[in-house]
């Protein structure tokens, strides 16, 4: 059987019999290498081979018979014949079935750099500023700004105030400022101080102090015809045990009224002497001397 180098280096005068000749090992190895090739890719069809312009070298090697003789198409077929394999069809199969046919790779390139994050601009936040920037800006916002303390029995809304209610961190920091610099008042009906008690009770332990520091803590003393003697004992007595309890702070507050009537400024006068211990009595003498009653 002749290789495909013999064929190819073959003498085309000497091929060129009266009739056409025929590679019958040409077209086995183009069937092969078409069969090996089908997965990786499609060859030229013959079609598209014999359209090329084909060199004169190709031409002389084709014999008189393939040059000259015309091509009458079968006339049992509806459509054109299939023609053999070409030369230059079988030499491309066989290269391709020698060095192996691989599909070709993506042109290597080096990594794109990373792409930078986009930095944006940083929101700067009321907590970025210094502690005692802050400070100043709550202490301008409160200074006129009064605390006014309701007895539990009152039926007016109670609204705390906007820097208390923005958030905890704001409350923490206001609250301090409130207690030692913003005028306190409270309203005491007939010596029930059940309110002020209950509204001291929800300070902090550690912020108690700050009300020592506040020099506008005042207490207003009112009295009606009839006192109600229950609400005036049990308010009275919690009072008097907060004002004397020596493990607590005791801030600076001021007693203040107006003067009551003749009737309960006597009945006043009699409990006060009945009062003990002398602590309770020295603080209850306090209050009726700021409200006008002399015992």
């Amino acid at each position: 059987m002749a290789t495909l180098a013999e064929c190819q280096n073959a003498d085309p005068q000497s091929q060129a019999p009266s009739t056409p000749t025929t590679y019958p090992n040409l077209e086995y190895t183009a069937s092969a290498a078409q069969s090996l090739l089908d997965y990786r890719c499609e060859p030229p069809s013959p079609k598209q081979t014999d359209a090329r312009p084909s060199s004169p070298e190709m031409q002389a090697r084709r014999s008189p018979s393939q040059a000259q003789a015309p091509q009458s198409p079968p006339q049992n077929q509806a459509g054109p014949a299939p023609q053999p394999p070409t030369t230059t069809a079988v030499k491309r199969s066989f290269a391709e079935y020698q060095t192996g046919y691989r599909r070709p790779y993506r042109t290597l390139a080096p990594a794109p750099p990373p792409k930078k994050p986009c930095l944006e601009p940083k929101q700067t936040s009321f907590f970025d500023l210094p502690a005692e920037l802050r400070i100043h800006i709550y202490e301008l916002v409160l200074v006129n700004v009064r605390i006014q303390i309701l007895p539990l029995e009152s039926k007016d809304h109670r609204t705390p105030h906007a820097l208390i209610l923005a958030s905890r961190q704001v409350r923490n920091e206001v609250l301090p400022i409130i207690h030692s610099k913003c005028r306190i008042r409270a309203n005491v009906t007939d010596f029930n101080f059940s309110g002020l008690v209950a509204w001291m009770d929800r300070i902090p332990s550690g912020q108690q102090a700050m009300l020592c520091k506040n020099e506008q803590l005042e207490i207003n003393l009112c009295t009606s015809l009839k006192p109600d003697s229950r609400s005036f004992a049990v308010g009275l007595r919690k009072w008097l045990e907060m004002r004397k309890d020596p493990h607590r702070s005791q801030p600076n507050w001021q007693y203040s009224g107006p003067t009551p009537k003749k009737g309960v400024a006597s009945d006043l006068r009699r409990r006060a002497k009945r009062m003990n211990p002398p602590e309770k009595r020295g603080e209850f003498l306090a209050m009726l001397d700021a409200i006008g009653v002399v015992v």
